[in-house]
């Protein structure tokens, strides 16, 4: 049996609505030492500019959770 420690799971952040408003939030968590994945990074941009309703969802490692809220909730106020 093998058992998963936290430092492989992630938890969602956020999810925003292009591609370069999560680029700019990643960038940030990034260079406080926080590994981030974007999920459905390229939707917007494979769809077009004129479809809108798709979301791309950040998300950072668990152990780095509270401090990427800290982070990224400095960042949107």
């Amino acid at each position: 049996m093998e058992v998963k420690g936290i430092e492989n799971q992630w938890m969602h952040l956020a999810s925003v609505g292009s591609h370069s408003e999560a680029l700019v939030i990643c960038s940030k968590l990034e260079s406080a030492g926080i590994k981030t994945y974007i999920k459905d990074q390229y939707v917007n941009t494979l769809l077009g500019p004129g479809v809108s309703g798709f979301k791309i969802d950040i998300y950072v490692l668990l152990q780095d959770y509270e401090k990427a809220l800290d982070i990224y909730y400095d960042e949107v106020s």
